[in-house]
Order: structure tokens, then C-alpha cells, then sequence
């Protein structure tokens, strides 16, 4: 059986539940990667939230606005 961790991807890494998941994901040593808003930047708080993000390992996936069709394919 393979030991590969799943990779995480967290749609609003930096809202409010967002925040949990990516870093759960991160120190249980997943892959995780969160979808930031690159306007989250100019937020003093959310700035650094994304640099702990990053010094976990972290990556980070910038984009301009959130709109999006969600497929989920099992």
C-alpha cells in the first residue's frame, strides 16, 4: 500500500475556516496548497497569515476573484 499523503486544496485559505484546514493539512504533512485572493494581501492580518502559510510549506495560489464552478469528480 502506497504511503503517499493526499494533497489538500483549500478554496479561502485565509477565511475564517480556511485558515484551520490549511494548517491542519500542512502539519500533518499533506501536500496542501490554499486559494488566496490577492486583494487578502492588503490586509495586515491575512498578510501575515499567508506568510505563516508559506513557512509551513504551503502553496499558495493567488487570484484576482473568487468565481467558480465547482466539479467534483470521485
Amino acid at each position: 500500500m502506497a504511503t503517499d499523503k493526499s494533497k489538500v486544496l483549500v478554496i479561502g485559505g485565509t477565511g475564517y475556516i480556511g485558515k484551520f484546514i490549511v494548517e491542519g493539512g500542512a502539519k500533518s504533512g499533506h501536500p496542501t496548497f490554499a486559494l488566496v485572493r490577492e486583494s487578502s494581501l492588503s490586509d495586515p492580518v491575512k498578510g501575515k497569515l499567508v506568510q505563516n502559510f508559506k513557512d509551513l510549506g504551503v502553496t499558495i495560489l493567488y487570484v484576482r476573484r473568487l468565481f467558480f464552478f465547482y466539479l467534483i469528480y470521485m
